[in-house]
């Protein structure tokens, strides 16, 4: 008689496990952009310098998008700071200047400029300074961090090319959820027994 009040339930959660990932199943179209960049518009930022985030940076600002020994490239006109995380096609080019709808306007070495768009990824522009941009800055010159120093007009990418990463991790957040509804569900056919 058990057996077969958990039949349902048993099915259930072998459906649920076998679904994929809320989210995971297909990539946003187009690098997504958060926040008003209007003062990075016109900026034609260079290369500043490159580095890992290290285990004191993540502590400090606990980015999960970017953990420890993720790697990032910092661009700058000296006034607006841009960083991205992960290895992209950005980081070919020693020039870049932001557009519209998630694209960068980009200038290699030998003067040829392309238009970069990226399938997946996000943009970060913020209206406030930020410290986490000055740790990311300090941490690839060799410096100490220092809590005084401010980044005024920060952008941050995630190129997130390392998509399957991404999904797993977004499956492995999803799976305690999936176990809730089995336990609740055998719950209450035990609880109606």
């Amino acid at each position: 008689m058990l057996l077969q009040l958990l039949q349902p339930v048993v099915l259930l959660f072998v459906l649920l496990r076998l679904s994929p990932a809320q989210g995971a199943a297909q990539p946003p179209p187009n690098a997504r952009n958060t926040g008003n960049c209007h003062y990075a518009k016109h900026a034609d930022l260079e290369i500043f310098c490159s580095g890992t985030v290290k285990t004191d940076t993540f502590l400090r600002w606990r980015d999960f998008r970017a953990p420890h020994g993720t790697p990032f490239t910092i661009w700058t006109d000296r006034t607006v700071f841009l960083v991205s995380f992960y290895k992209s096609d950005m980081w070919s080019y020693s020039r870049i200047k932001m557009s519209r709808q998630g694209t960068f306007i980009a200038t290699n070495k030998n003067g040829k400029t392309v238009a970069l768009i990226f399938p997946y990824g996000t943009v970060h522009c913020f209206k406030i300074g930020l410290r986490y941009l000055s740790d990311l800055k300090n941490s690839c010159m060799g410096k100490a961090y220092n809590p005084n120093e401010i980044t005024e007009y920060p952008v941050i990418h995630y190129a997130h090319d390392r998509y399957k990463t991404r999904s797993r991790l977004s499956t492995a957040r999803n799976r305690p959820q999936e176990l809730m509804f089995v336990l609740l569900a055998m719950l209450q056919l035990l609880d109606s027994l």
